[in-house]
């Protein structure tokens, strides 16, 4: 009797494994009432009865306690792989605003870079002709231009590695 009880009471929730321990315990005295009847040392039955019962309620709180001790560290798991998931979702945010960060700062050089490399070399075409040392200074400022983008982006890509 007591290992029916244990597994109902540690495999399904509490309300279903009380009805089972209450009809088990139901069924053992009405059980004893008959035995009773036909049988005239009601002491003996009374004791036997007794011990059945109390052998089945203890089943039952050992079996509602490894459930409940299951449910628990079930939970504690559920708990740990969320902490998880949700960390490792931060550090994926993480990289992700890192990502486009180093981008906004990639693309701010660049623009600002050619913006004066496009202006410099126009103004080096126009007064090519008519103003050689003029045109000499703009071709120097986008080479300067030039260099000084390309190492910026090398010290943002190395920065971002």
């Amino acid at each position: 009797m007591a290992l029916p009880v244990y597994t109902v009471a540690a495999r399904y929730e509490r309300r279903i494994s009380v009805a089972a321990l209450c009809a088990v315990a139901s069924s053992s005295l009405s059980h004893s009432d008959r035995e009773v009847l036909r049988y005239a040392s009601t002491s003996v039955m009374s004791d036997q009865v007794s011990t059945n019962v109390i052998v089945a309620v203890a089943a039952w709180f050992v079996g509602d306690s490894v459930r409940s001790r299951r449910t628990y560290v079930t939970g504690l798991s559920l708990q740990a792989e969320e902490r998880q998931r949700r960390e490792l979702e931060l550090a994926q945010r993480s990289v992700a605003e890192e990502r486009l960060e180093i981008a906004r700062e990639l693309h701010d050089i660049v623009a600002h870079s050619l913006s004066v490399i496009a202006i410099q070399s126009g103004v080096g075409g126009h007064v090519l002709d008519m103003q050689p040392e003029e045109a000499r200074k703009a071709l120097a400022a986008v080479e300067s231009t030039s260099r000084s983008a390309l190492e910026e982006l090398r010290r943002v890509l190395q920065s971002a590695s």
